[in-house]
């Protein structure tokens, strides 16, 4: 069965595998949020379990080393919560075929090879890296039909990113005859739902028609409405900017360790519509210029809605 293309793939490993040094440089250098490749907490101790597992060697450089590449795997964002039930002080090859049978991991990497699609011996990781590169970090959005796709495809996102910054160019939010909206409240109530605090979303004044005001009024209205319905205690600002210079050119969506490239932003679409994983460099461009500074500095001309929860 062919693997679906993903923005990002949730993988478990065997946490009593991590002494296979090849597998070590892998997590270390291919796994983080910014690279599209998650190591499921499953277990949720799964870190404590890997630690266990390394103070039982002999080898004192390689348990520093495993210990070492599971920080680093902390710093760069590489664990994602996993959503299938563990039971606690199972066999950990027994739950990882219970629960495969109710939802399939992306990919399973252990010292035993399992009898199901894309499980990989420890020897063999580079075959994953090589057979499931071309589907992570890039799909088509227009492909996305239902909101627990659209939640699967964003979710280490969200979890992830309590503060994020949607760069949306001339798409409306809550009035928007491309039905934005739908989209645009399920991210927001997800991402609420799960810790999110801080949402920045920039748009232009400038369109071909004029900007229109009474639209923007009204966007302020649903706002208020929507945001205090859905319970959110923390910082919205919608901020309007004149961007008689365009570089307003793409729409993206930046968290604090990763950003998104959005084609056609959050529209709904028979088109083909890219969503990519930005690369570090092009992640860094767009973060120095939308989440690091204060939009407000660059483009001195500008309305804001802001609500506080």
């Amino acid at each position: 069965m062919a693997l679906k293309n993903v923005l990002f793939d949730e993988v478990a490993i065997d946490p009593n595998c991590l002494t296979d040094e090849n597998l070590l440089d892998v997590i270390r250098y291919k796994f983080g949020l910014g690279l599209g490749r998650c190591i499921s907490e499953f277990p949720t101790d799964w870190k404590s379990k890997a630690l266990e597992a390394a103070n039982k060697i002999d080898d004192e450089l390689l348990k520093k080393k495993i210990k070492l590449v599971i920080r680093r795997c902390i710093d760069s964002n590489s664990f994602i919560r996993s959503d299938r039930v563990y039971q606690r002080g199972a066999d950990w090859f027994n739950q990882i075929l219970e629960s495969s049978k109710v939802k399939p991991f992306r990919a399973v990497i252990s010292n035993e090879k399992l009898e199901f699609e894309n499980s990989y011996l420890t020897s063999d990781v580079d075959n994953y890296l090589t057979e499931t590169s071309k589907h992570v970090g890039g799909i088509d959005f227009a492909l996305v039909k239902t909101d627990d796709e659209f939640i699967d495809l964003l979710k280490p996102f969200l979890l992830k990113n309590k503060c994020f910054t949607l760069v949306n160019k001339t798409q409306w939010l809550l009035t928007d005859k491309h039905r934005v909206e739908r989209w645009f409240k399920v991210l927001m109530a997800y991402w609420v739902k799960n810790g999110g605090r801080e949402a920045t979303i920039i748009r232009s004044t400038n369109e071909e028609k004029g900007f229109r005001e009474h639209q923007w009024l009204r966007e302020r209205e649903l706002l208020d409405l929507y945001l205090a319905h859905i319970g959110y205690k923390g910082i919205f600002k919608y901020i309007a900017v004149d961007d008689s210079r365009y570089e307003l050119h793409k729409r993206s969506l930046l968290g604090n360790f990763c950003g998104i490239g959005l084609d056609f932003g959050l529209e709904m679409t028979l088109k083909r519509h890219s969503w990519w994983l930005m690369n570090p460099a092009e992640f860094f461009q767009e973060q120095r210029l939308f989440v690091d500074q204060d939009v407000r500095d660059t483009y001195p001309a500008f309305l804001e809605y802001r609500f506080a929860g």
